[in-house]
């Protein structure tokens, strides 16, 4: 399983991301890998011609994917789908899909799918990734197993949302750590949206 990854660094919540998104990446190691606020769109396309599977961690914002919260756009759906033309994508966004068919239609999932993303995963609500817990080293392991389960699983070619949610919550602990780490995860994973 080889992948991209993109992890737009900017402020504290994408910060959080790119925390996760470096621990992946040691476990999981990516064909090529992006760490800033914005990555060249050539190099990010290069890379996904030779590897068309990957995951982007960022913030969306009125259609368009950023690494601050209301900053400039790194890219609109046009652009995502032209770096990432034919490939497997999970975007780890806010608000990159809709529960609403009319308002998913507009949705930067749906256009970067429509535009040439093979398959997309997004988000139709808030997520972000956990941040340390302080005196809670366990839990965050856990957490960060979690998610980790989840997106091998997509980029090893499961699009079944459900399948996507049972890989996040299979192998969370009994007792303490389930009571803490499965309503986040839960939370997190109910969000998910694949199109395909």
């Amino acid at each position: 399983m080889t992948y991209v990854l993109v992890s737009l660094r900017g402020d504290k919540a994408t910060q959080d991301a790119d925390e996760f998104a470096r621990w992946f990446a040691d476990r999981r190691a990516p064909s090529a890998a992006f760490h800033e606020e914005s990555p060249p769109h050539a190099e990010v396309r290069e890379a996904a011609s030779k590897t068309p599977n990957a995951l982007v961690f960022a913030h969306d914002g009125g259609g368009s994917i950023r690494a601050v919260e209301g900053g400039p756009p790194w890219a609109d759906a046009q652009t995502f789908a032209s770096m990432f033309q034919g490939a497997r994508v999970w975007v780890y966004a806010c608000d990159t899909r809709s529960d609403v068919l009319e308002a998913d239609l507009a949705m930067f999932g749906r256009l970067a799918q429509k535009a040439g993303v093979r398959v997309l995963a997004g988000h139709c609500g808030r997520v972000k990734l956990p941040f340390l817990l302080p005196g809670f080293p366990v839990i965050h392991e856990d957490l960060y197993q979690a998610l980790h389960r989840a997106f091998v699983a997509f980029l090893e070619g499961e699009d079944d949302v459900a399948a996507l949610r049972g890989a996040a919550l299979a192998g969370v602990p009994l007792g303490r750590t389930a009571a803490v780490v499965s309503p986040w995860l839960q939370q997190a994973m109910n969000t998910l949206r694949v199109l395909s």
